[in-house]
């Protein structure tokens, strides 16, 4: 499992209540918690902050129109009844107060930037020894305690206290608290407090990232991560080929991580899906940014690459099919010249651009294929593609038959789109390809897209489509 831990003093500044990202905000509260944003940055006496050297005898706080209840960090110059000096050695200073019988309790609220087990260790401390009683801490999660109120009386040395480990979502809102004790007396209730919440994973949280889509001419990709462990790297991957890596930069004001890769080239990269991984040794991966390369209008130095946009497994289909058969053997002077290949199927008669209406695989001399296309009343006609992949409409293919039937498949589902083809024949091979393969499915590109159903393609196995532009 792994840990990463942040502190609340790392957020405090003189400028942004709250903090940038809004992790992190500075107020008052009733007793009954409704919070109060702490709008000055100023001196105790309510003087403006201008710029340094300080004024030595009173602390700069955030705080409300009156002196007290306020927070600090800096330039604090408690009373001397305060021990050890300066104060406080650690975390942040709060003074709470109580007006006309009514409490203003001073705190910090923590809104949890990423889901996650979080274990919260508070130090607390009531310094000054001579004056006063004792001060109230509690915790409270979206309203709720998950530390119940407790009072820490005065002391020279502080008090730790470790809330047990909490589920949090990103949005939920912790309030660290500290009010006037047990007597509602609040002078000289100087307290010093220090937060630590301890975010834990055994899984590295997905990260996202920030641009839109991704283009083949994309250089940049950036995005933000949780508040991960030192390490942390991110990842660009082509199924298990690593492209792409950098690190992930912790922010410890912001509370995440963030990364950026840079010099990337997918210009031949168009229509491949890639995703992003967060990746350490020892931790679990994060689970995966899928995207598809989109067209950005990127000149490829390769041919027109199939997008396959939907892809669907194990669907049963039944419809009322016509199936055509022929024969594929083509005699010049008693010699057979083809036999088996690819077979495209037009209305006839056939004129040089029309639309195909089928296709089918050759083999052994005789061809079949079945499609909604074939309409009653139409005449067809089928060619043999030869090697050069352009139609020899010279040398039709005797149509044996045409049957009707109702067929049930269990089928994958293919659709894409090829850039740059209009019409086409689109292969489909397992890969890798050998040598002379024939592919398992032919389909069609018309307009640009391609729509497939097969009972050839299984999901367990990997596919390299090809596609033919034929006019």
């Amino acid at each position: 499992m792994a840990e990463v831990s942040y502190s609340l003093k790392n957020g405090v500044n003189r400028t942004n209540n709250p903090t940038i990202g809004g992790v992190f905000a500075y107020g008052s509260y009733t007793s009954a918690g409704v919070f109060t944003l702490f709008p000055d940055y100023e001196y105790e006496d309510g003087d403006p902050f201008v710029s340094e050297p300080f004024d030595a005898t009173q602390p700069l706080v955030w705080k409300g129109a009156t002196q007290y209840p306020h927070l600090g960090f800096e330039n604090l110059s408690p009373n001397s009844a305060i021990t050890p000096q300066p104060f406080p050695s650690f975390g942040i200073y709060l003074h709470p107060f109580v007006d006309a019988g009514i409490r203003k309790d001073v705190g910090v609220r923590v809104t949890i930037p990423f889901s996650g087990d979080i274990a919260i260790a508070s130090i607390i401390q009531r310094a000054d020894l001579v004056c006063g009683d004792d001060v109230g801490y509690r915790i409270m999660r979206n309203g709720a305690a998950i530390q119940a109120r407790q009072f820490i009386a005065s002391s020279s040395t502080a008090t730790t206290i470790n809330t047990p480990v909490n589920t949090f979502a990103a949005g939920d809102i912790i309030d660290f608290i500290v009010d006037a004790g047990s007597q509602d007396n609040y002078y000289c209730d100087d307290v010093a407090l220090e937060i630590t919440l301890n975010y834990q994973y055994t899984k590295i949280p997905t990260p996202t990232i920030d641009n839109g889509t991704i283009y083949c001419d994309t250089t940049q990709i950036s995005g933000i991560a949780a508040y991960v462990s030192e390490g942390t790297i991110a990842s660009i991957y082509d199924g298990t080929t690593l492209l792409y890596s950098t690190s992930v930069i912790l922010d410890n004001v912001l509370y995440r991580g963030s990364f950026e890769f840079t010099g990337l080239d997918f210009t031949n990269s168009l229509g491949k899906q890639l995703y992003i991984v967060l990746e350490k040794s020892g931790d679990i991966n994060s689970d995966h940014i899928i995207f598809t390369i989109q067209d950005g209008g990127c000149e490829q130095t390769g041919s027109s690459i199939p997008v396959v946009t939907e892809v669907s497994f194990c669907n049963k289909i039944c419809d009322f099919q016509k199936t055509m058969t022929g024969t594929s053997v083509i005699e010049i002077e008693g010699s057979t010249i083809f036999n088996n290949g690819e077979v495209v199927i037009f209305e006839s008669p056939y004129t040089y651009g029309d639309s195909i209406i089928a296709t089918a695989i050759a083999i052994d001399g005789s061809w079949a294929v079945s499609s909604a296309n074939f309409k009653e009343g139409k005449k067809y006609v089928a060619f043999l593609l030869n090697y050069e992949d352009y139609i020899n409409p010279t040398v039709p293919l005797e149509i044996t038959g045409i049957t009707c039937q109702e067929e049930c498949h269990i089928v994958s589902k293919f659709k894409g789109t090829v850039n740059g083809v209009t019409n086409g024949i689109l292969r489909v091979f397992s890969s890798p390809i050998s040598e002379f393969e024939l592919p398992l499915v032919v389909g069609v590109v018309k307009d640009g897209k391609f729509d497939l159903k097969t009972d050839l393609i299984l999901p367990e196995i990997d596919y390299i489509l090809m596609v033919t532009k034929i006019n």
